[in-house]
């Protein structure tokens, strides 16, 4: 092993003593008023490096040693140095994020080997399974897909009643004039909301909000250690937000629709997409400072993305300094009457994303219970074992001048 990776391993080895909790390193780069500009720039990313995602599969390779992350943080360093100026905002190993799907060709050239075990090493929580309906729910939803017209179904149970409402808003989404010309906000609102409303939507702690709304945990990192009446940093504009209604309130879920219908570009989809990752990072990041004193470096985050009409399950999670983005399920959403039959499984696999988020629910109150715990009994001081990734900012952009 080379020296800057027997380092690395030394670092990554040690059990220190912290101050009141962990504390998250932060690259400070030469940031601008444009930071994190991806949406502007999305058309600059370099597609000749993207490939088609490809699912996530979590084998049994063995776990990864201190060691093996060091020799990987290594061959990162060298990758990151490399990185045209031009290309680190596209960059997913610019922000230490590991791109698992083989979206990014470049990570996976570099990383395709150490994949299963990286995978082997993460927290068990990112397996991903869809729910059984039972042998009744069954036959409902078979007979709202073969239904000339929904309202003839009777529902008698309030799953029954919820899944009804599901088919018959598909049925009018899929039976409209135009139904495959859509702008990003009408797909959204006809082909996503209704099934988020049918799962997660049902969750009474959850507070779901859709349009663009501003991401605290990324304001809350842009505006650290500045004086926010002098200038203030909102965070990214997420198309669907999941917060909970408790604790600090924080975001649990995030979701982006990359444009609307037919398929946006392959560049609008990959900025899309890297954006998510970064959301999940943020809402990661402020769950770690939240908890300080109680080892949250475990917390798996979730979001999705819809692109034309797939809906895409990501996961993000923490391990050996670097985040692991990985995409944990894809399916279809229905694109005519003769594609009804894709809801149910859209339907299941919207379910196992709500499962996920209360998983995380509880997580989160089981991780904060111990924080009061911890601080009850008077300790200020305790051990870390994880190193935790480091958190950089998007590159510095050149401001555009204005035409008048």
């Amino acid at each position: 092993m080379s020296d800057s990776s027997s380092s690395v391993a030394e670092e990554m080895t040690n059990v220190f003593l912290v101050e009141g909790g962990p504390e998250i390193r932060e690259e400070q780069e030469d940031m601008s008023e444009e930071e994190d500009n991806l949406d502007e720039r999305a058309e600059e990313a370099d597609v000749s490096v993207l490939k088609e995602p490809c699912i996530s599969h979590i084998g049994e390779a063995p776990s990864m040693s201190n060691e093996d992350w060091a020799v990987i943080m290594t061959k990162i360093e060298q990758y990151r140095k490399k990185i045209p100026a031009s290309q680190r905002l596209f960059d997913p190993l610019h922000y230490y994020i590991v791109d698992h799907s083989e979206r990014h060709g470049p990570t996976t050239k570099l990383l395709d080997k150490h994949f299963p075990s990286m995978r082997g090493s993460l927290s068990k929580e990112i397996n991903f399974s869809l729910p059984v309906l039972s042998g009744k729910d069954a036959e409902v939803f078979d007979m709202l897909v073969m239904a000339d017209n929904v309202e003839d179904i009777q529902a008698e149970t309030l799953k029954d009643r919820i899944v009804k409402k599901l088919m018959s808003k598909v049925v009018d989404a899929v039976s409209m004039r135009n139904h495959n010309m859509m702008s990003e906000m009408e797909h959204t609102a006809r082909n996503i909301m209704p099934f988020i409303d049918a799962t997660a939507g049902q969750q009474q702690r959850f507070q779901i909000y859709y349009g663009e709304k501003s991401l605290r945990a990324t304001a809350m990192r842009r505006n650290k250690g500045g004086d926010p009446t002098k200038r203030a940093r909102t965070g990214y504009k997420v198309d669907v937000l999941i917060e909970l209604d408790s604790l600090w309130k924080p975001t649990i879920g995030c979701g982006e629709v990359s444009g609307g219908l037919p398929r946006c570009s392959i560049s609008k989809e990959w900025a899309d997409t890297l954006k998510l990752a970064l959301e999940l990072r943020d809402v990661w990041a402020l769950a770690q400072d939240e908890l300080e004193g109680v080892d949250a470096t475990k917390l798996v985050v979730w979001g999705f993305i819809v692109v034309e009409r797939k809906l895409r399950i990501y996961a993000l999670v923490a391990a050996g300094g670097l985040f692991h983005f990985l995409l944990i399920s894809q399916t279809s959403i229905p694109s005519s009457v003769d594609d009804l039959w894709s809801a149910q499984v859209a339907y299941l696999t919207m379910m196992a994303f709500q499962e996920k988020l209360e998983t995380t629910m509880k997580v989160l109150c089981d991780l904060n219970r111990q924080k009061v715990m911890f601080l009850r009994s008077g300790y200020k001081r305790k051990f870390v074992q994880e190193k935790q990734p480091v958190i950089v900012g998007s590159p510095k952009v050149a401001k555009r001048s204005r035409k008048i």
